[in-house]
């Protein structure tokens, strides 16, 4: 084993990781070739709306300190992640996006300057460049209003190799395409990004309350060796085959004797693994509720999904029996062979074996640089969707497209088996909206957002399908279930205002439909109107 390898094992359980999970970052690591930052210099970055982490040791509690400047901010971050380069060999580049120019100052700090860049292994000149990183940070000026920043790379070169290069572009932000456009023309996705800690524990917390965000995650993820898993944490709320499949990453490595039994199988045999395995993992500390938790929250995770799964076995069972007997009453033989999402006997592991080719989509990326496609899920990279539209069809095990699992087993939550059938588009609407019987007061924030795939076909029979809908990131509504006070309006906070990156009029396809577009105008409105009721 490589001194690098061995110094990012040991980085590993420094940041209180699952020793299994060095498995699948360690193919992450090796196909790296290089990590670039883009670090923004401009003027915005003296703004004090930032924080500042403060950790003991061995990351056993985690302060902040809210009211620092963004360049503060992003100073730590740089601080950490050039240490990181220096004790793991990670060749790393940061980069003012605005020259330094300072007539009055006779050592301008320089635009670029790196760790481990030149393949140097002496020891004493790595330990120089990341005390030079620190003392360069230190220097910035801040004295540009612009921000000019451009995509670079030699994709073609990496691609053979088999390599990638991170770039993560460290600014305040302007939102963009994936082709660099910005403005009132946009109409794709915002280029993917990554929050502080904190923020970044919330967003996550919304599409999957069962999981405590651990430190060692984030700074994974910064580093640009996250999996394909951990950048979907914030995206979606995962399904039961894809929480087995990061759990299988996180605590299953070559040389852990646990198992975890398919809970499509056997639900409650994966929920005696899971326990199991969190009896052998250190607590680790949980950014929303301020105190050491397990990784994962199995007794939440179990709330979710039981109901949910006895119903599926039930059905399975049942399907079985019918598919086993033509109608003459013989038997015929039954295809193993099952489609993805389906209830298959075997499971992939999450991320994938091989690290991608070419230029890696890291937490922040360059306009212009597409993050691959996992095979597992088939990730469309401009809709975001979790799974591509699907064809009808008549296999009872199949959810219809645009249906997301509630922690009561139901495809939805709207008032359905009350409420008196919809005559059009304004009336469905208002059932989403308000309440039962009368429909005159509105529904609490949280559960309109939660419901918001409900409006979208084939939910909704009143409203043309789109692709656009795919776009919609999903809220767990176990997420609030267990939450108050200002806890509950942090997250509420955070859920509206994802939201409306989806529904601003300056996101919205330029091809709606009348209806199409009444339908987002409405759920823009009802939204408005709840949270300025529930939060102000």
């Amino acid at each position: 084993m490589s001194k690098s390898q061995t110094a990012l094992e040991c980085y590993h359980d420094f940041l209180g990781l699952p020793p299994a999970l060095i498995a699948a970052v360690s193919p992450m690591y090796k196909s790296q070739n290089v990590r670039i930052f883009l670090l923004d210099n401009s003027s915005n970055m003296k703004r004090t709306d930032s924080t500042l982490m403060k950790a003991s040791a061995n990351f056993t509690k985690i302060d902040k300190k809210d009211g620092v400047s963004r360049w503060a901010e992003l100073s730590q971050f740089v601080e950490f992640h050039a240490k990181m380069a220096a004790r793991c060999g990670m060749p790393t580049q940061f980069r003012l996006v605005n020259d330094e120019d300072d007539e009055n100052s006779a050592a301008a700090v320089p635009r670029k300057f790196a760790v481990c860049w030149n393949g140097s292994k002496d020891k004493d000149a790595i330990n120089d460049e990341k005390d030079a990183v620190v003392t360069n940070m230190k220097s910035v000026l801040l004295n540009k209003k612009c921000n000019p920043m451009a995509a670079q790379g030699e994709a073609e070169t990496l691609r053979k190799k088999k390599e990638f290069v991170s770039v993560i572009i460290c600014t305040h932000g302007i939102p963009t395409d994936e082709e660099g456009n910005t403005g009132k023309a946009v109409t794709k996705d915002f280029v993917d990004s990554l929050d502080d800690f904190w923020g970044e524990g919330m967003e996550v917390f919304l599409h999957n309350p069962w999981l405590t965000y651990g430190i060692g995650l984030h700074r994974i993820r910064e580093a640009g060796l996250g999996t394909e898993l951990m950048d979907d944490l914030d995206e979606k709320s995962f399904d039961i085959e894809e929480i087995r499949d990061f759990c299988v990453e996180l605590f299953l490595g070559p040389k852990n004797e646990l198992s975890l039994r398919n809970p499509n199988i056997d639900f409650k045999g994966f929920i005696d693994d899971l326990e199991a395995a969190m009896e052998k993992e250190s607590l680790v500390w949980n950014p929303l509720k301020n105190k050491l938790t397990p990784w994962i929250d199995v007794k939440k995770l179990k709330v979710m999904f039981e109901k949910t799964m006895k119903e599926k076995n039930r059905v399975r069972q049942n399907y079985g029996r019918a598919a086993s007997q033509d109608d003459s009453g013989g038997t015929r033989v039954r295809s193993n062979a099952r489609r993805s999402g389906g209830f298959s006997a075997s499971m992939h592991c999450g991320g994938g074996k091989d690290a991608p080719a070419g230029i890696k989509k890291s937490t922040t990326t360059a306009p212009g640089m597409k993050k691959p496609a996992p095979n597992d899920y088939k990730r469309s990279a401009t809709t975001g969707s979790s799974n591509p539209p699907r064809r009808a069809t008549s296999d009872p095990l199949e959810r219809p497209e645009m249906s997301r699992p509630t922690s009561n087993g139901s495809d939805s939550n709207m008032d359905k088996d009350t409420a008196p059938k919809a005559n059009d588009l304004k009336e469905y609407m208002q059932q989403w909206s308000h309440k039962a019987p009368d429909y005159k007061k509105l529904k609490p924030l949280e559960e309109l957002l939660v419901n918001v795939p409900d409006l979208f076909p084939p939910m909704n029979r009143f409203v043309e399908w789109h692709e656009y809908y795919f776009k919609w990131k999903g809220f767990s509504e176990d997420a609030f279930r267990e939450e108050s006070g200002d806890e509950l309006k942090e997250l509420l906070r955070r859920a509206s205002r994802k939201s409306k990156l989806f529904l601003h009029p300056d996101k919205l396809p330029g091809d709606l439909t009348e209806n199409q577009d009444e339908l987002f105008k409405t759920i823009w409105n009802v939204i408005q109107e709840s949270e300025a009721a529930t939060l102000e």
